[in-house]
């Protein structure tokens, strides 16, 4: 058996892309939160503070995960797509 046999999806992962006239679109986790950026960076630094906000709620006992999410195939924490 492959050491990595079975990678668990992220299911907090963002993505980034490029939008129109040098936006950057942030998409959360199952769209629950996102927007258009300014800057490559400001849209980064939201993601990233948006992550350690649900990594925190994902700590409560209550807290359980879409159940989608084990379906989709592993992804990094902030995903960057090319236009």
């Amino acid at each position: 058996m492959s050491a990595v046999s079975k990678i668990e999806p992220d299911p907090l992962a963002f993505t980034l892309r490029p939008g129109g006239h040098g936006s950057w679109i942030v998409e959360g986790p199952c769209n629950c939160c996102g927007g258009i950026f300014v800057s490559r960076e400001a849209a980064l630094e939201f993601a990233r503070r948006e992550r350690r906000a649900l990594e925190e709620v994902a700590r409560h006992i209550c807290y359980t995960p879409p159940g989608d999410a084990a379906e989709v195939a592993a992804a990094p924490a902030i995903r960057l797509l090319a236009s």
